[in-house]
């Protein structure tokens, strides 16, 4: 009984050291779904998350060897501008929310786990899509304007997606719906 409690409890190891591996192999950090900073949640986790996912998978096509089937320029400009428009919306927000004296209260998070590894090429681009669908159904049900960001940002982000899912599509011959 004792060697196989062993053998079972190793076996459990070494699964859990070749995931790790694969991950630092493949030299990808997960974004967390949520993320509290400074010890406070954020305002709008959705739109945070989108901009984190997005970044880490600019940052990972810029430093991708290929150039996604000729999608990577058109992508990452697009990703700029989504996260541009992200950025301002959010700010926007903040100095609302400032000039009106009042307080930004912590969301409650529904989960701190982290993303989990997906079977796909390119996690860090499939990880910003989905953020980036999130967001567009947060920014599409919110009622705010964002100091006229809120239009802009959906566009951009229309378009980010477009471009993310051609770059991460291109080399698996299939296509995907925005």
């Amino acid at each position: 009984m004792k060697l196989f409690s062993r053998r079972s409890t190793l076996v459990a190891i070494l699964a859990i050291i070749g995931l790790q591996s694969q991950l630092v192999r493949s030299n990808q950090t997960l974004i967390p779904a949520t993320t509290a900073v400074g010890g406070m949640g954020e305002k709008h986790p959705v739109i945070h998350r989108a901009i984190r996912a997005l970044e880490a998978a600019k940052a990972y096509m810029e430093g991708a060897s290929h150039d996604f089937c000729g999608h990577r320029v058109a992508a990452l400009a697009e990703s700029n501008l989504a996260l541009n428009e992200l950025g301002l919306a959010v700010i926007c927000d903040k100095r609302r929310d400032k000039s009106v004296g009042s307080i930004a209260l912590p969301t409650q998070s529904a989960s701190s786990s982290c993303v989990r590894f997906a079977p796909d090429r390119h996690p860090l681009i499939r990880q910003a899509i989905d953020a980036l669908q999130a967001a567009r159904r947060d920014l599409q049900s919110d009622s705010q304007v964002y100091c006229g960001h809120r239009i802009l940002a959906l566009e951009a982000v229309e378009r980010a997606l477009t471009q993310l899912k051609l770059a991460n599509d291109c080399d698996m011959g299939q296509t995907s719906s925005v």
